[in-house]
């Protein structure tokens, strides 16, 4: 993982220009003062993990997508009770690979998975083991670029919302989703 250049200037910019936004994950949110980034009025993120990674940096989160992903939250946030803005006036901050699936909501990317391989022989991850016979995909980034590597009899997990939707669409047969990876780890050990 690493931050698209001059990102942070480019979030405190941003942020300033609009009234909400979805912090779609704890590293898609710069290193920036708290004060700078609660000038936002309305600050959403994907889960409670982020939220609290968030919160001990000082940030004010509002209200969170429970891990199932933003298209959980559209019904909520549309809902006259909030009196939030519309889509298209909230900014999204994730990673580059996610951006396309942004389609309503302006979106800014803010860090981008390294695609290094062993294969190629840079140090980082080479894929899953051959013996593997539990997955979890911690995104669909990483599902795309080492999901043809896993064993054929794997028992596939992720999370809820865009990662187990792209497996889905993948046809991935044998999955099963989890709030969290903690739960996943709980299972495993029963």
């Amino acid at each position: 993982m690493e931050s698209v250049p001059g990102v942070a200037a480019e979030t405190q910019r941003r942020l300033a220009a609009v009234s909400a936004a979805f912090i779609a994950h704890r590293r898609a949110l710069p290193e920036l003062p708290a004060a700078v980034v609660n000038g936002c009025p309305h600050l959403w993120v994907s889960g409670t993990e982020s939220w609290f990674a968030l919160a001990a940096r000082g940030v004010w989160v509002e209200g969170c997508a429970e891990g199932l992903g933003f298209g959980a939250l559209r019904a909520t946030l549309a809902s006259a009770l909030l009196a939030l803005p519309p889509l298209r006036e909230w900014l999204a901050l994730t990673n580059e690979e996610a951006t396309a699936g942004w389609t309503d909501v302006p979106v800014l990317a803010t860090y981008r998975h390294v695609g290094q391989s062993a294969a190629a022989g840079a140090p980082g991850p080479a894929g899953p083991p051959p013996d593997a016979m539990q997955l979890w995909w911690h995104s669909g980034v990483q599902f795309e670029r080492f999901g043809a590597l896993a064993p054929g009899a794997c028992q596939h997990a992720c999370g809820p919302g865009k990662t187990a939707e792209l497996l889905r669409r993948r046809g991935v047969q044998d999955l099963t989703v989890f709030p969290s990876v903690q739960h996943w780890r709980e299972w495993l050990r029963t």
